[in-house]
């Protein structure tokens, strides 16, 4: 193997472990950590680059790595659906179960108003003239 290939896979190498090492959030380079603090960090060519320690560009010899920054941000946006398709299940369900519970209670409201208004007329068949207008007097002062 002569020196350029050498230097080929230890570039090469290099990159995969950058990959791993944002993959799993053990950054070594200041400004990518600021990033993930700050939750601005991507996986991209430029983060992989920095971290790696090399020059801007050098992925564009290395298409494998590039392919496999691809696959693990295709995957990811995918897991990210299907986790936002799931929420979004969860909180329709619970929107609908709130729906009928609304709709009973008011059910139950409307069955006890119609309860309380023919009391109200029964008390008021009872009464007599002179205790109905003095109860209208005293709700009219109030």
């Amino acid at each position: 193997m002569s020196y350029k290939e050498e230097q080929f896979q230890k570039t090469k190498q290099e990159l995969y472990k950058a990959l791993e090492r944002i993959i799993k959030g053990n950054i070594t380079n200041p400004e990518l950590l600021d990033k993930k603090l700050t939750g601005k960090l991507k996986v991209n060519r430029l983060s992989v680059e920095k971290e790696a320690g090399l020059s801007v560009g050098v992925l564009r010899n290395h298409l494998d790595v590039v392919e496999k920054i691809n696959n693990y941000n295709n995957t990811n946006e995918n897991s990210n659906k299907n986790l936002k398709n799931e929420e979004v299940k969860k909180l329709k369900n619970k929107n609908k179960e709130q729906k009928e519970e609304i709709e009973n209670l008011n059910e139950a409201m409307s069955k006890q108003l119609a309860e309380h208004q023919m009391l109200m007329v029964a008390l008021a068949e009872e009464l007599s003239p002179i205790q109905k207008e003095n109860i209208l007097k005293f709700n009219l002062k109030e």
